[in-house]
């Protein structure tokens, strides 16, 4: 890979403060404006499936089955025909995800790992429980006699 272009690059550390602070405000005005682009874009969707469907078939098999007929429900239910009839793993995914019922291998392997670490910390401090307790003799008293008493 060619070098091309780089050689007039100079490092953020080697400008000046007042230069470093001229590209930090640029760079913080196109993150405002990018972060409130897909802002926007998030109310719009998010406005748009809370529309009610066309009148179709799906919307009637909505009504049918006793959804909501929004474009948000029927979108729902299309992924979820995809998946059944076509046996689409994709739509399958989106609707693993959509519930939240993903897991990957990493994250049993670390549930696992969790559960390993707590199960040894439980046996040492069982232990330890044990190792001071054998080493004592306790006698509980349900009353102290006082000097006098005796």
């Amino acid at each position: 890979m060619s070098n091309k272009g780089h050689d007039n690059l100079i490092p953020l550390n080697e400008r000046t403060k007042d230069e470093q602070r001229k590209i930090q405000k640029k760079g913080g005005i196109a993150s405002g404006k990018a972060r409130r682009k897909k802002a926007n874009l998030k109310r719009t969707m998010e406005e748009l499936l809370k529309m009610d469907l066309p009148d179709s078939k799906l919307k009637q098999q909505l009504v049918a089955i006793g959804i909501d007929p929004s474009m948000e429900q029927g979108l729902a239910l299309s992924v979820l025909l995809k998946a059944i009839n076509k046996g689409n793993h994709q739509a399958f995914e989106t609707i693993q995800k959509t519930i939240q019922q993903t897991t990957t291998l990493q994250d049993r392997q670390e549930q696992k790992a969790r559960i390993a670490k707590l199960q040894a910390e439980t046996e040492k401090i069982k232990k330890e429980e044990e190792q001071s307790s054998a080493g004592l003799n306790l006698t509980i008293v349900d009353e102290w006699l006082e000097e006098d008493d005796e």
